[in-house]
């Protein structure tokens, strides 16, 4: 697709372009959402919710019943909920995605993967396009705690970093808490700080979205998730490094 802007005279060229560029992820967003029969979580429905969180400004991306909220970007009927977890099914490849985009933001959910199964967490990620190069995705894989790290292991940045260890494990409920500040991101899994850096101190990170879904990526592997939710964060303070 390509649009030119000729026409428009030259000092309005720029707006001209970011009012096309919102138009048509709006109309994108809504035509993803109609297309599957999405629909939005009811917003007093806090019972995902830990205790204290709602008061902290954490609101749920999972109700741990239905599909709401969500958004497949898979095969029918590939992610199904049942006792209260989100889980892959026919293991066909794709994500669901967050009814809304986040820019900053504290995120937290809990995962549990398969041994040797492939998963993840695509943080900040685009309506389209490949969702781990545009925005990030945080690597979900069925290592045993402590295993070798790479940049394709459990709990690295996939494709650019690895994590200080591999703080997860399989079969087994893992805790996460994704923190994205402008440009800083800190990941932690079961408590424990696996990445604390920025965007411009990684080559391969410069130039990537500051805002975008929260994504749950199917890779042909048993993955679930439960526990899902988000708080916005309305500043931008300099995180404290962990």
């Amino acid at each position: 697709l390509a649009v030119h802007f000729q026409d428009v005279p030259r000092p309005e060229r720029a707006r001209a372009r970011d009012h096309f560029l919102k138009t048509l992820q709006t109309v994108t967003d809504l035509a993803q959402k109609e297309l599957c029969g999405a629909v939005p979580l009811d917003p007093a429905d806090k019972s995902s919710l830990q205790p204290g969180e709602a008061e902290e400004g954490f609101v749920p991306l999972f109700n741990g019943r239905d599909l709401s909220g969500l958004v497949p970007i898979a095969e029918q009927a590939n992610f199904v909920v049942a006792e209260g977890v989100l889980r892959t099914a026919r293991m066909q490849g794709g994500h669901v995605r967050s009814w809304n985009a986040y820019g900053d933001f504290v995120f937290r959910g809990e995962y549990w993967i398969e041994a040797g199964g492939n998963s993840g967490f695509f943080i900040r990620a685009p309506l389209v396009g490949r969702c781990s190069r545009i925005g990030f995705e945080v690597q979900i894989r069925g290592q045993d705690l402590g295993a070798p790290v790479d940049k394709e292991s459990n709990g690295a940045i996939y494709d650019v970093r690895p994590p200080r260890a591999n703080f997860g494990k399989p079969n087994a409920w893992n805790e996460v808490e994704i923190t994205c500040v402008g440009t800083e991101v800190t990941v932690k899994t079961n408590g424990k700080v696996g990445h604390h850096f920025r965007y411009e101190d990684i080559d391969f990170m410069k130039g990537r979205s500051t805002r975008g879904f929260i994504g749950l990526q199917d890779h042909h592997h048993l993955a679930k998730f439960r526990n899902l939710r988000i708080k916005r964060l309305a500043v931008h303070p300099r995180q404290p490094t962990p």
